[in-house]
């Protein structure tokens, strides 16, 4: 640090001496006080410097931050351009998606239907094969069962007959 102004360590050292301090006594105290305001001691020039530094940092920090504050602004502008395209392109892919799935599901579900109706004719026809099959079955049994019934008759009236006769 400068100092604008000298310690005069001589006025300083008679005035000790004045004090009743020795000769020697006040040099060394004059000595040591001078050393300590020269390294230690801040002067008005030294404070104004360091004002003056402190003022030139301040200028450079704010420009920094106004630097990095608009770099930011641009790189957040930027970031949100690009995931408001990839949101963009998402949804145009999943609209995409769905709709295919769409698509497909409706081709599913007429080849169900298509299957349905098949299956459904199927049965029906087995159902009337089956029908009639048991009706065939049911009108020969009833001719069968007729058959027998009029032998039974057959049987029993020749029975009684037989038994008329004999008796």
């Amino acid at each position: 640090m400068l100092a604008i102004t000298e310690f005069d360590t001589l006025s300083y050292a008679n005035e000790l001496q004045g004090a009743g301090f020795t000769k020697k006594q006040a040099e060394v105290q004059a000595k040591t006080l001078k050393r300590i305001i020269d390294s230690n001691l801040a002067t008005k020039q030294d404070i104004l410097m360091l004002q003056k530094d402190i003022a030139e940092t301040k200028t450079a920090l704010q420009k920094e931050i106004s630097e990095t504050k608009a770099d930011l602004q641009k790189e957040i502008s930027e970031t949100k351009a690009d995931l408001q395209k990839v949101i963009s392109e998402t949804k145009t892919d999943l609209q995409k998606v769905i709709e295919k799935n769409a698509q497909i599901a409706k081709q599913d579900i007429l080849m169900l239907q298509k299957d349905i109706a098949e299956t459904k004719g199927d049965l029906q026809k087995e159902i009337a094969e089956t029908k009639g099959d048991l009706q065939k079955e049911i009108a020969e049994t009833k001719a069968g069962i007729i058959k027998w019934v009029a032998g039974m008759l057959l049987a029993q009236s020749a029975v009684v007959a037989t038994l008329v006769k004999l008796l």
